[in-house]
């Protein structure tokens, strides 16, 4: 893909605010009406673009935060306008590419952007390094959940870095698709919401990265403690200058990986830890773990 969609916004000097999407292939979406509308009063477009209830609502989005930081009275409130538009505007720029390759290949399953059963239309795109659909019903970009057994569709993460990601089902961001909309009579009932159907293996992903944080630190521990006993040459090997430097390196390596992990913990206990940063932590600390081990034997 040569370039990215792109975004065109227009304040309300005349009429209300309004902004067109342009996908890397040309196709446009254009969304306007007024800082009051919840939705855009106009839609306008090429159908695939309009179709895409996610990529509407998102540029309509990035418009009136656009608008409104235009607006703002304060600095304050202007620079936390921006940023939301910058949030949206992003799930606008990871959609619209996709829009452009869709192919003919449907699956049909629960969804995790809108807990539907829903069809999910495949990307064909080269460069895609995780099979990806588009959700027919709200238009998120989808892949199947990476849990084994699991035919469910999980959210596509919108990074630079994306990696296979769990269902909601999977992640406990509901208790199940077949209950999501479930409701109870009775205030005291209410605990039978959380009553998950599956294991939350989101959260086992988080486990198997602190646990490689933890034998990375022992395995260094005791190999600094061996080089400090081990002699060679009449003197520990832990200074010879070879050692030296792959001792530093580990630690370097280390320190990094726990103010990530510390971080993810802190993100954890707040809430705002997504199944797409464990997986990103899992994968670098397993891959610290046997970096580390391997140097140190």
């Amino acid at each position: 893909m040569a370039q990215g969609a792109t975004l065109k916004f227009s304040s309300a000097v005349r009429g209300g605010p309004s902004c067109e999407v342009r996908s890397p292939l040309g196709y446009r979406l254009t969304v306007s009406g007024s800082t009051n509308d919840i939705q855009p009063k106009v839609v306008d477009g090429d159908s695939s673009m309009t179709g895409n209830l996610a990529l509407v609502e998102n540029a309509w989005a990035f418009t009136l935060h656009k608008e409104f930081g235009r607006l703002a009275p304060t600095p304050e409130e202007q620079k936390s306008h921006r940023k939301q538009a910058e949030v949206h505007k992003e799930v606008v720029e990871n959609i619209a590419p996709l829009l452009d390759s869709l192919g003919d290949e449907v699956l049909s399953d629960w969804c995790s952007g809108c807990f539907t059963y829903s069809d999910h239309v495949k990307v064909e795109q080269e460069g895609l390094k995780l099979p990806t659909y588009i959700c027919e019903t709200c238009g998120t970009p989808t892949i199947p959940c990476v849990a084994p057994g699991c035919a469910y569709m999980a959210v596509r993460g919108s990074g630079s870095i994306r990696l296979p990601s769990y269902c909601a089902e999977h992640s406990h961001k509901i208790p199940s698709f077949e209950r999501a909309a479930d409701k109870v009579a009775r205030l005291e009932d209410y605990a039978t919401l959380y009553e998950y159907d599956e294991r939350n293996l989101a959260r086992a992903t988080r486990v198997v990265a602190v646990a490689g944080i933890g034998a990375t630190k022992a395995a260094l521990d005791w190999t600094v403690e061996y080089c400090k006993t081990r002699t060679a040459f009449g003197q520990p090997i832990g200074s010879f200058q070879n050692s030296r430097f792959k001792l530093a390196e580990m630690r370097t390596e280390l320190e990094v990986g726990t103010q990530y992990v510390d971080q993810c913990v802190m993100a954890l206990n707040e809430g705002r830890l997504s199944a797409e940063d464990a997986a990103m932590a899992k994968w670098w600390c397993s891959e610290l773990q046997k970096r580390t081990v391997d140097t140190c034997v």
